[in-house]
């Protein structure tokens, strides 16, 4: 770490010849990120896994959803992103922003629900975002790694698979406009300051995509029940109709398929210590579970309505 901080430093004008202090901090399962102090000024400074394009990650994309965030102000202020550092290294750099972490009973919570779903209109109003995210593309290009390089998946994969392509098939029929997209809305990345602003954090996934799979995102990371599902869809569309909740249960549904699949490919690329096998056997397990629901069939009919 020493190497790579003289080499900031001397990139870096606003750093030279300042003291600096480097703190790792934790929580993060694809990413090393750190706490670096700059005399009296903080930063996080992210070194990137490797080799994740499979993931549907694109750095250059990624600095300028995060650019394009930050000047709205519901993201930290980018700083800098080297690609070509002497160690082979990506690194990303943000201002480092006080506050806490919200918990998954915070975002159900009212209002804080009603704070993210208007920091979700912000950013899905933009009119311009790096990069493409197609949650189906994905998870096919991580089923198809994870055959060729013999990851750990559960006998019944194939029956994941052919449910992907219904779900998919329904939701084709009655799309919503494409949307700026952050696509990995888990509590953690979600930061409230302490004048209570919300800050949105890891934008790596973020593209042009369907604005419905960031709702069913947040909602199954957050283990949403139907009754804050209804409030979700109240906050941000002012109603519930029937198309846009089916289309929420979906994408709920379609999210766990994608978290799985991710998870076993972690298994074969990072090099963190993690349990990524039992990550993605809990989520495919889930996504199972919500597709033998009998209300299943009603969604897939009812997506393709018109409001």
């Amino acid at each position: 770490m020493d190497a790579l901080i003289d080499e900031l430093q001397q990139r870096l004008p606003a750093w030279a010849d300042k003291p600096v202090a480097v703190s790792p901090m934790t929580g993060g399962i694809t990413n090393k990120n750190y706490r670096v102090q700059v005399d009296d000024e903080a930063f996080v400074v992210r070194i990137c896994a490797q080799g994740v394009a499979i993931h549907g990650i694109d750095r250059q994309a990624e600095q300028e959803c995060s650019q394009a965030a930050a000047a709205i102000g519901i993201a930290p202020e980018f700083v800098a992103f080297f690609d070509d550092l002497p160690a082979g290294q990506e690194v990303l750099i943000t201002r480092f922003v006080e506050g806490r972490t919200l918990e998954a009973a915070h975002v159900r919570s009212s209002p804080r629900l009603e704070q993210v779903m208007n920091l979700m209109r912000r950013y899905h109003a933009l009119p311009h975002f790096a990069g493409r995210f197609d949650v189906f593309r994905i998870f096919e290009q991580g089923l198809a790694f994870c055959h060729a390089h013999e990851a750990p998946l559960p006998d019944w994969i194939g029956t994941v698979a052919a449910q992907m392509d219904r779900i998919e098939s329904a939701l084709q029929r009655n799309p919503p406009p494409l949307a700026a997209c952050h696509n990995d809305l888990l509590p953690a990345n979600l930061l409230e300051e302490p004048e209570g602003r919300l800050q949105l954090v890891d934008w790596e996934y973020a593209g042009w995509g369907d604005p419905f799979f960031d709702l069913g995102n947040l909602a199954v990371n957050n283990e949403f029940t139907d009754g804050e599902d209804e409030a979700l869809l109240t906050a941000y569309f002012g109603e519930v109709v029937e198309p846009a909740w089916a289309r929420l249960k979906l994408m709920k549904i379609v999210s766990d398929a994608r978290e799985g699949i991710w998870g076993m490919v972690q298994t074969r690329i990072s090099a963190l210590d993690f349990d990524f096998a039992s990550y993605g056997t809990r989520h495919l397990e889930r996504f199972m579970h919500n597709c033998a629901v009998d209300a299943l069939e009603t969604w897939l009919k009812n997506v393709e309505r018109r409001a």
